[in-house]
């Protein structure tokens, strides 16, 4: 739990805190915004003066090419006089490395360039192919060429050319300044708007015109080098562009010249141009965190100031609640405040629990001997109560042990009598089912010496039936002789049948060797080829029929397997025949046995079941006796029972409201000793206390 101090403390620091954030919050966005103001302003002016400076770069150049162009008007040049006066009218410039004129007509063709330096151009030299010359002839005024490189000099330049006509208005030629760009990256170079700020001078494409690296004039472009800054290339023009941060950075830039479109930029760190802003931010900071801690300071000295009287109050009562207190001790008190207030009304109550512990200590005695009165009645009672309970405990377990004897008595009674009534209709059944079974037995002895008779005519039909079977299996046997014979025979026909195609085959080779011996011997054979020819014939002829008589052979041999396999089957199945009958019959003869066996014991149960039905008789006119008898004796001990039940209930409503008596002097007793133990602890507590 936070205690006064610090709540006065935290709630008088959220007080400043809120304070001091209302009223430097406007202050720090009022400042920031006039500073940001001022940061453009600045960069404004600074590059204004920038631009001023290399413009002025650009106008000595340009008052130098128009007096250029006044002298080269005169009508006849000396080569050596004008190249002096050339280099004498440049030589106090460094920004210019060459003065010169070309006439308009061709070099090649005869005409003169005249140079500061005294260079002599080619003999085919062009100036028509040369952009400087072309760019001013068809200029009205003053031409600032793109940089190339000056032949002469070997340098990038920048030439600054103006076309000159005669008095009649005719064409004559260009004159020109070349600019090194080396001398003007120096002269850009030196002016900036922070200590690390670049500026460069950029084509309308943003190819460097100037830079420090002389490598990347007309070869690298600004934007790729600064990517971040390429979104506000189409925002650059006549009156000064400025971005603060852009990726750390800034960038101030103006076009210096419409028609080359020349652009001015200079890009830096963005902390170096807000260095100042940021201190005097910083100022404003501290002064705000020191304002806050004086404050912070001020709000402790005050919450102690103020706690500690309050304190005092809360140590006292602190001790009277700790016990052991003195309740004659009083707080010392000075002042008219609230606080003091509060000192004077912690006396005064401690003065009134000073009387109101004296009248309790005066009373504890009193209550004490109550309660020890209060708790010995209580004990007698309860005492008196337990007997009580004892003795209905003892009575409720003799009338229970009663009850339970009555109803077990009255449950055999009841058992007797549903015996009785059981018995009863078993004996009535029992009669008639003596009655049935001696007329299903009397039927069965009929059924069986019906199946009697037909197992002894199953008997003969076996008989004659076996004796036909093993008939049936001598003639089989005998088939199967028989097709084993022929299929030897059919085997010698077929060897014969080689014997015969080997011999055809034999034939014909000798009737071939026959025609071969009659065609040598000419006409004299010519008989002897006929019967070689006939004997060829017969031949063919044997050899063909004894493939006939093979192929036919073959089949009847495949035919008479197929009859012996058939055979042999057929065989089987006759002895599985015979060897069942031979089963069936023995079954049939054990069947004739059984049957006559059961007809000789029914006879013999048919006897037995009228002995029978006479007892059953006697037996169910002495059960109607008992059950009469046992009835009157059920509804005796019914009556019993429900008495046995009464006093049972009558003895538990007792119990009941014993225990109820003896749970109210628990109770009572209970409450005794609490009112004892409170009476002591009360004492205690008052003893505790100085009054």
């Amino acid at each position: 739990m936070k205690s006064i101090k610090l709540k006065l403390w935290f709630g008088y620091a959220a007080i400043v805190l809120f304070s001091v954030s209302i009223v430097s919050a406007p202050f720090l966005f009022n400042e920031i915004r006039g500073l940001e103001r001022n940061i453009r302003k600045e960069a404004a002016l600074n590059m204004n003066i920038e631009h001023d400076s290399v413009t002025a770069l650009f106008e000595k150049p340009q008052a130098v090419v128009k007096t250029l162009a006044l002298y080269c008007k005169q009508d006849v040049l000396d080569l050596k006089t004008a190249q002096d006066d050339f280099a004498e009218l440049i030589k106090n410039d460094t920004t210019i490395s060459a003065a010169y004129f070309c006439e308009a007509r061709k070099v090649n063709e005869g005409g003169l360039f005249y140079y500061s330096g005294g260079w002599v151009p080619s003999g085919d030299y062009d100036q028509y192919q040369r952009s400087w010359f072309t760019d001013a002839q068809k200029a009205s005024g003053i031409v600032v060429t793109e940089p190339y490189l000056d032949v002469p000099t070997k340098s990038l330049v920048a030439s600054v050319v103006l076309a000159t006509y005669d008095d009649s208005g005719a064409f004559t030629g260009v004159c020109g300044l070349d600019i090194s760009l080396k001398t003007l990256s120096d002269a850009i170079g030196s002016l900036k708007l922070s200590e690390s700020g670049k500026s460069f001078i950029l084509d309308r494409n943003g190819l460097y015109l100037t830079n420090d690296y002389m490598g990347k004039i007309q070869t690298a472009n600004f934007f790729d080098e600064y990517p971040a800054f390429a979104k506000f290339k189409g925002k650059i023009g006549s009156d000064v562009f400025f971005e603060p941060r852009v990726g750390g950075k800034y960038i101030a830039a103006q076009v210096i010249d419409e028609k080359s479109g020349w652009i001015l930029a200079t890009v830096g760190n963005s902390g170096e141009i807000y260095l100042h802003f940021e201190r005097e931010i910083l100022f404003v900071v501290l002064m705000g965190v020191a304002s806050l801690g004086i404050s912070l300071f001020a709000a402790f000295f005050l919450s102690s100031k103020i706690v500690t009287p309050i304190k005092s109050v809360v140590g006292a009562v602190d001790r009277i609640a700790a016990g052991n207190a003195d309740l004659t001790k009083r707080l010392t008190v000075s002042g008219n405040d609230e606080i003091s207030n509060l000192g004077n009304g912690f006396n005064r109550f401690m003065e009134k629990m000073q009387g109101i512990i004296g009248d309790v200590k005066s009373s504890k005695n009193e209550l004490a001997r109550a309660g020890e009165d209060l708790s010995s009645a209580t004990s007698d009672t309860a005492n008196s109560i337990g007997a009580i309970l004892q003795s209905i405990k003892g009575m409720h377990e003799k009338i229970d042990n009663q009850k339970e004897s009555v109803l077990q008595v009255y449950a055999a009674v009841n058992q007797i009598a549903r015996t009785f009534d059981s018995f009863e209709g078993i004996v009535e059944s029992e009669s008639s089912s003596v009655s049935q079974a001696s007329a299903a037995v009397e039927q069965m002895i009929g059924s069986i010496s019906s199946v009697n008779e037909s197992v002894e005519k199953m008997t003969a039909s076996f008989s004659s039936l076996r004796a036909d079977s093993h008939v049936g299996i001598s003639k089989q046997k005998a088939v199967n002789d028989k097709i084993t014979e022929i299929e030897i025979q059919s085997k010698m026909l077929h060897e014969a049948n080689k014997t015969i195609s080997l011999l055809a085959s034999q034939t014909n080779l000798l009737a071939m060797n026959a025609s071969i011996e009659a065609a040598h011997a000419g006409k004299a054979g010519s008989g002897f080829a006929v019967v070689a020819e006939e004997i060829r014939k017969l031949s063919e002829t044997s050899s063909a029929q004894s493939k006939t008589i093979g192929m036919q052979l073959a089949n009847i041999r495949k035919s008479i397997s197929d009859a012996v396999a058939a055979s042999s089957e057929s065989n089987i199945s006759f002895e599985s025949v015979s060897k069942k009958l031979e089963e069936t019959d023995a079954l049939v003869t054990q069947i004739q046995s059984a049957m006559e066996e059961q007809n000789e014991g029914s006879r013999q149960i048919t006897g037995a079941l009228h002995a029978m039905n006479d007892s059953a008789e006697e037996v169910r006119t002495s059960s109607s006796e008992m059950a009469q008898g046992n009835r009157t004796i059920f509804g005796e001990m019914g009556l019993l029972q429900k008495a046995a039940l009464e006093m049972c209930s009558s003895m538990e409503e007792m119990s009941a409201n014993a225990q109820k008596i003896r749970e109210t002097g628990s109770a009572l007793s209970s409450v005794s000793a609490h009112i004892k133990f409170s009476i002591s602890k009360i004492g205690e507590q008052v003893d505790q206390f100085r009054a």
